[in-house]
């Protein structure tokens, strides 16, 4: 009983003694490290109306380390050599549909940010990677995180820009050809970066062209090769009409920018931003109550919160799903490969225990409101003046087609917005 519980695949009973299925009812994914071995399982709701989560895996313990395992990496591996690259999904449906479809040099991150060690064990059978999910080069995102690992372990990355279907599973059934044409064109890192910053900014504007320099500008300087970022320095220069030199003096380290680790979580001498700010106030706030909070989290996505938080609260939330709890020692131990987000943790207890010690449940249920509100607010601004750019841009191409999605999620988000503040 006991190993059942330790291997992740059974729980105990909070209704008595005895032990229940982890994965009842669900289709179950047998995930296998790269000798072969089995080490967990994934398992998906058959349920469409289930109000749990869609997705679980088996919980860490000491054969599953989700941060040291490439889902379909075991089957991979040799195809990967072949073809010279490796195909990176996100889920577990996104490798079999492109299995099926005959591409077989896939592998899955499982819904997790690429590792450190990921990054490793797909430097032992290639030295490419093609990103097949979103890629937000110059974004808060954790696909970011990713790219900075692979980049600094000198594999070369390209981003496959799906035109058709929500992910790839539906891309290679809707159209494979039109799939397989889209992998095999695969834009390099820089070229992507280009591409969709000039698509969502007006560039026409004194203040867009600000705002597509810094994007581009923290994207280049995450290059690591100096020939490749002189070039596209030259280009942005080119592309916006800005002075080479006033580009060059703008660029981030590039050396602080390819850094495995992230920054230290220490006081800065410039005051932090207002999300920075919110975005602590909640990774305390559900350090210190978070039985109470975390159901209400709904609805709060890590895009909202700046990173490093936005990261850790990902990880947190994604142990949550599988086991409606959260162990932010437990979590630590998880993330033992990345030591910025375990400081983090410890930051932010501290900030939590000094500040929130002698609240009533009252007032930490009122702070907690507040800064979730703020969190939504906030990121749905910033979503319609990205949006309210793209479609002046798309007026003046004159693109009808782009125009009438971009005015629909724009309405979408607006109506979301006005929910929010009523």
């Amino acid at each position: 009983m006991e190993e059942l519980i330790a291997a992740g695949v059974a729980l105990k009973s909070e209704r008595g003694p005895g032990i229940y299925d982890r994965f009842r009812d669900r289709l179950l994914f047998p995930i296998f490290d790269v000798q072969d071995r089995p080490v967990g399982f994934g398992g998906r709701t058959l349920d469409p109306g289930a109000r749990e989560a869609k997705y679980i895996n088996s919980s860490q313990g000491p054969v599953y380390n989700k941060s040291t395992i490439l889902y379909n990496l075991n089957l991979a591996k040799e195809h990967i050599r072949s073809a010279g690259y490796a195909l990176l999904v996100e889920g577990y449906m996104d490798v079999v549909g492109c299995v099926q479809a005959g591409i077989k040099n896939v592998v899955a991150t499982s819904g997790t940010a690429l590792t450190q060690e990921q990054v490793k064990l797909l430097k032992r059978y290639c030295n490419e990677i093609r990103l097949c999910f979103d890629a937000d080069l110059a974004g808060q995102s954790a696909s970011e995180r990713g790219i900075d690992l692979a980049l600094a372990a000198e594999l070369e990355v390209k981003i496959v820009a799906l035109s058709q279907g929500k992910d790839p599973d539906e891309a290679a059934r809707m159209n494979l050809v039109k799939f397989k044409q889209e992998i095999e064109q695969a834009l390099p890192i820089g070229e992507y970066a280009f591409k969709s910053v000039f698509k969502k900014v007006d560039v026409k504007t004194r203040e867009g062209k600000k705002q597509a320099a810094k994007l581009l500008l923290a994207a280049i300087a995450k290059l690591p090769d100096p020939v490749e970022r002189d070039f596209y320095i030259k280009r942005l220069s080119r592309d916006l009409d800005v002075e080479e030199k006033s580009l060059r003096e703008s660029l981030p380290n590039p050396r602080m920018s390819n850094q495995i680790s992230a920054p230290v979580a220490t006081p800065q001498a410039s005051r932090p931003s207002r999300e920075q700010m919110l975005s602590e106030r909640l990774i305390a706030l559900l350090i210190k109550f978070g039985k109470e909070f975390w159901p209400q989290t709904t609805g709060l996505e890590p895009a909202m919160l700046t990173e490093p938080e936005a990261e850790l609260y990902r990880q947190a939330h994604l142990q949550y799903t599988e086991s409606q709890r959260v162990d932010f020692e437990e979590l630590k131990r998880e993330l033992n490969y990345e030591p910025t987000y375990n400081r983090l943790i410890d930051i932010l207890g501290l900030q939590a225990e000094h500040e929130f010690a002698e609240f009533t449940a009252a007032e930490a249920t009122k702070e907690f409101n507040q800064v979730n509100r703020e969190l939504k607010l906030n990121y749905l601004k910033r979503q319609l003046k990205l949006l309210s750019d793209a479609i002046s841009q798309a007026e003046r191409a004159q693109q009808p087609g782009e125009l009438e999605e971009l005015s629909l999620r724009y309405r979408e988000v607006a109506d979301q917005l006005a929910q929010l503040q009523r």
